[in-house]
């Protein structure tokens, strides 16, 4: 039996931890995007901070596809995202130089360097039903 396109993209999410580790603890959830008070579909996924740890949240109704290159963006934040003194001050640019060299990496590693089939070697980590 295939892999559910979740599955699949929490695969890839375990390659990357793996082959571009970020500076921080990454969690990962899968849900709409809520921007304000009103439920978006102009997010595919977005990226925050919350203490040590990174959350990036990817919307559930993608498609594999769409699902699989936003996890490969919102990765290249989580990669970049290490200047805490800078950050309290507000300061992180969304999509400055230091997150393109980082998606530049990733993308190229995942479409151009093999590593759509090393991601595919990633086992998944089941969860216990509470």
């Amino acid at each position: 039996m295939g892999l559910t396109k979740k599955e699949r993209t929490l695969q890839i999410i375990g390659w990357l931890r793996k082959v571009h580790p970020p500076p921080l603890p990454v969690r990962v959830i899968f849900r709409p995007i809520c921007v304000g008070k009103h439920w978006t579909k102009s997010h595919d996924g977005t990226t925050s901070r919350k203490g040590r740890t990174i959350w990036i949240i990817i919307d559930g109704r993608l498609k594999t596809y769409s699902m699989i290159e936003t996890a490969l963006h919102e990765w290249a934040h989580a990669m970049t995202w290490r200047h805490e003194a800078l950050e309290k001050k507000g300061y992180h640019p969304d999509h400055g130089d230091e997150w393109a060299l980082a998606y530049g990496r990733v993308y190229r590693h995942y479409h151009d360097q093999g590593g759509r089939e090393e991601s595919k070697k990633v086992r998944l980590r089941r969860r216990r039903k509470r």
